[in-house]
């Protein structure tokens, strides 16, 4: 896969370390890189699919909940009482103030075109599989660890190039 440097013209830095802490306290089994929002083994893009008392149980971690990095970015911003669109993807950027192409790079699992070559490396270490096969949202390096990780990287990339 080629290098693509994330532009990070912009990052809402406040909302992206809220992002953080709340996937510090998820459960494994509630990240899933291959569901915007996901409830009782359903899944959508639509926000409003899940709007109301089920938004809540993705931030809460609740029974049968499960989403992606921008599922849980839009819980946590609903969560704080802030007002989204109908999409998933949209809203999560709109959130953290992304563009519309490092939103695409950082929700679409397509980290290892933009993280350190060494951190890719670590992350794919004991996996057998073909790189391109490692680096989609069904992968097993989709985990909630690794999509930590990655949001660390962000952060503090953002924060040396824009003191």
């Amino acid at each position: 896969m080629p290098h693509v440097p994330l532009s990070l013209d912009s990052l809402n830095v406040e909302n992206a370390e809220k992002l953080l802490d709340h996937l510090r306290l998820a459960p494994d089994d509630k990240f899933d890189m291959g569901k915007w929002l996901g409830h009782n083994g359903t899944a959508t893009d639509r926000i409003g699919d899940v709007i109301g008392c089920e938004m809540e149980h993705i931030y809460e971690f609740g029974c049968g909940t499960s989403a992606c990095l921008a599922g849980h970015a839009v819980a946590v911003a609903a969560h704080d009482g802030w007002r989204y669109g109908t999409r998933v993807a949209y809203a999560a950027r709109d959130w953290l103030g992304l563009s519309g192409a490092d939103a695409d790079l950082l929700f679409y699992g397509n980290w290892n075109q933009f993280i350190p070559m060494t951190m890719a490396q670590e992350m794919m270490e004991g996996y057998e599989e073909d790189e391109d096969e490692l680096w989609i949202t069904s992968s097993p390096l989709m985990t909630r660890a690794n999509a930590i990780r990655v949001l660390e990287y962000v952060i503090d990339f953002y924060k040396r190039t824009h003191p």
